[in-house]
């Protein structure tokens, strides 16, 4: 079989770029998205950052932050227009991306057989008013199978051409982590100002 050395040259490239995007993070040092040049340490308050992952061929990137009493939370930089994406939450293209992700927590939960109620949206900022990003924020409660229930918060906003999605949940029941969340996005808040 012959392979022509575009083909060899191809090859290296792609496998460059999946040895890059699976190569391995230290979470117990400070990691920059190099889209946004934010800086995310290896904690913020009581929140232990874990493994930052990156997506292909979609350019994004998750970084968890983990909770010991069990919260989880992840922030989503990403990019899934072909041009930046606006600053804030007053375009269409936020708006509409809010629609969709709200929708994607809604399916993706009912598709394990969880019941997903949905509180009214609304508009917050992430910490101190006009000093931090101002975020879409839906709460939902999700009753799992055995009837545990979480309280599961979607951010989104665009920031520095990017949209930044941020995900908490933790047990309806742990009222440290529902202080410790408040305190996180905070943290962000000031993180992303």
């Amino acid at each position: 079989m012959y392979i022509t050395e575009t083909r060899l040259a191809l090859l290296a490239v792609l496998s460059a770029c999946v040895a890059t995007a699976l190569q391995a993070e230290d979470p117990k040092k400070e990691y920059r998205e190099q889209d946004t040049g934010y800086l995310f340490p290896a904690k913020l308050g009581a929140w232990t950052r874990g493994p930052v992952k990156t997506y292909l061929p979609d350019p994004g990137v998750s970084i968890p932050y983990d909770l010991k009493s069990g919260g989880a939370a992840t922030i989503f930089v990403y990019n899934e227009e072909p041009k930046p994406i606006p600053e804030g939450i007053a375009s269409d293209v936020i708006k509409r991306h809010f629609a969709q992700v709200q929708k994607e927590v809604i399916s993706i939960r009912e598709l394990r057989g969880e019941l997903v109620t949905k509180k009214e949206s609304q508009e917050v900022w992430l910490g101190e008013p006009e000093k931090s990003p101002k975020s879409f924020l839906t709460t939902f409660t999700i009753t799992e199978k055995g009837d545990r229930k979480l309280i599961s918060h979607l951010y989104l906003f665009g920031r520095k051409g990017q949209f930044i999605k941020i995900r908490i949940t933790y047990d309806q029941q742990d009222k440290d982590a529902a202080t410790e969340s408040e305190a996180l996005v905070k943290e962000l808040g000031k993180l992303m100002k």
